[in-house]
């Protein structure tokens, strides 16, 4: 999976988890495919990343896992009751599109992103 999301655009930089901490890895995808894998490091790593890549990081994978954690709880995203491939995808970009709509609207009102749950009551 990890290569068909490298072969996007010229010269991405993927963030990874420290699932992915792997030099073989990170040449890999640098040479094959021209991406650059930043994965998050563990405490006691060597090299650490300057402290302010670290916090950039920090804060975009807080983003990530609050989106998909709302896709999870209030979009329902994991039971996607479709029989078909077409069901499947019909059902998914809507949830996907509710919850990037949501997220406009608020950006439109002048709240906060990802404060979706009470966006009706708003």
């Amino acid at each position: 999976m990890l290569p068909h999301l490298a072969e996007r655009g010229e010269s991405p930089i993927l963030l990874g988890d420290k699932g992915y901490i792997s030099e073989a890895l990170q040449v890999e995808l640098m040479e094959t495919e021209g991406t650059v894998l930043l994965p998050t490091l563990k405490r006691n790593q060597k090299h650490p990343y300057p402290d302010d890549f670290r916090k950039l990081q920090v804060r975009i994978r807080r983003r990530i896992e609050t989106t998909i954690g709302q896709l999870t709880e209030q979009f329902h995203i994991s039971r996607v009751r479709a029989l078909k491939h077409w069901g499947v995808r019909t059902r998914m970009s809507h949830k996907m599109g509710s919850c990037v709509l949501g997220a406009f609207v608020n950006q439109c009102l002048g709240r906060p992103l990802m404060k979706l749950k009470d966006l009706v009551l708003a």
